[in-house]
Parts: structure tokens; C-alpha cells; sequence
């Protein structure tokens, strides 16, 4: 999660930050791009960065944060929930959410394809900490603890 002085930013600014890092990220896996490349994209001194951010993987999970706040949005507002036991393979993946996939930008690239291609210990950290235990589990379906067959 970003830091206060990156949240006490004008609007402008901040979101000429994510803009550039959005396309960076969308361009090549994660441990492909270097902190000074997206420095430099982003037009900011180095000591700006580190004062917005703590490091580069700080800076990828709330990326990745806002792809998942898009899919949770869709999901509340259709009642779309991803249901990881269902029989049917698409209802285990992320494709139902077809207004957030179409509406966000770099969605396919950034969320599915590089985080596909990016480190296992990253992917599973970031899994770990944002997914599990946090509000995007409302992103699935429980209805199977309903189940007679549970005991």
C-alpha cells in the first residue's frame, strides 16, 4: 500500500504515476522491470519514489489491488461470485467479470498474463496477503457450506 505522501498528491499527479507504472507493468513480467525504468516513465526523482512507495513490489500489489477492487465492484453490483469447486471451469476464473475485463485498461496483460509470468514466492505473498483472510474473499461463492452433503 502506497504512502501517505503518495495519497496527499494531486489527483493529477497520482494518477500520472499509476498511468505510467500500469503501462510499464502491462509491458513485461514483474521481475522484468527495473525501479529506475519506472522512475524515469513515471518522471519523478528516485527519492520521490521511495517516499510514495517502499519498493517496487509495493508499488505492483496496489496495482494489482485496483484490478481486484474492479472485480469485487462488478461482483456486489451483478452478483458474480467465482466458485472454485463448480464442475463448470469457467465459474473457477476470473472471465464471468466480462465489464471489468473489457473496462480496464491492460486488465488481460497485467493481471493474467504477467502475474501468470511473474516469481511463485511473489504471486503466493501477494495471494497470501491480499486475497485470503481479506474483503476480496467476497469475490467467492460459498453456497457449497450450505450443502446437505456437509457434515
Amino acid at each position: 500500500m502506497p504512502k501517505q505522501t503518495f495519497f496527499n498528491l494531486p489527483d493529477a499527479k497520482k494518477e500520472h504515476i499509476i498511468h505510467a507504472a500500469v503501462e510499464e507493468f502491462s509491458k513485461a513480467p514483474y521481475q522484468e522491470i527495473s525501479i529506475n525504468h519506472l522512475i524515469k516513465c513515471m518522471e519523478i526523482p528516485t527519492g520521490s519514489f521511495y517516499q510514495y512507495f517502499e519498493d517496487k513490489r509495493d508499488l505492483y500489489f496496489y496495482i494489482l489491488s485496483y484490478y481486484l477492487d474492479c472485480l469485487l465492484e462488478e461482483s456486489v453490483r451483478e452478483g458474480k461470485h467465482l466458485d472454485i469447486l463448480h464442475p463448470d471451469s469457467r465459474a473457477k476464473d476470473t472471465s464471468i467479470f466480462t465489464n471489468t475485463r473489457n473496462a480496464t485498461q491492460y486488465y488481460q496483460e497485467i493481471f493474467v498474463d504477467n502475474f501468470n509470468k511473474a516469481p511463485r514466492d511473489l504471486k503466493r505473498e501477494w495471494t497470501f496477503d491480499k486475497l485470503i483472510g481479506g474483503k476480496y474473499m467476497a469475490l467467492y461463492n460459498y453456497d457449497l457450506f450450505d450443502s446437505p452433503d456437509i457434515d
